[in-house]
């Protein structure tokens, strides 16, 4: 009998939301989460109705936990400047400020 493994990846994303701001988040669906923040059943939706709907920016998929956690921490640290910049090049930044933060962790 054969063992089914499931193969559990993680999504780092970037939503733009209806007042200009960035909201980032990680999680196992990315799908079913921005559906869910779109509906407002995400805790942080419910109370701020000028922010939905949101369109998704960027995300990066099927990334372990670790380095999802990480991505995700070095995503809210960024300036809305440099997050701009990450959503028009569409990839991480290679220089050495994510690297540095990356080792930090």
């Amino acid at each position: 009998m054969a063992v089914k493994l499931k193969v559990v990846g993680y999504s780092v994303f970037l939503v733009k939301c209806a007042d200009g701001s960035y909201y980032s988040g990680m999680c196992s669906d990315l799908n079913k989460k921005v559906k869910e923040i779109n509906y407002r059943l995400e805790p942080y939706f419910m109370s701020r109705p000028t922010l939905v709907p949101v369109t998704l920016a960027f995300h990066e998929d099927h990334i372990p936990f670790k380095e999802a956690f990480v991505k995700h921490k070095y995503l809210r640290a960024l300036t809305k400047k440099q997050r701009d910049r990450i959503i028009r090049l569409k990839k991480w930044p290679l220089g050495k400020e994510l690297r540095k933060f990356i080792e930090n962790y």
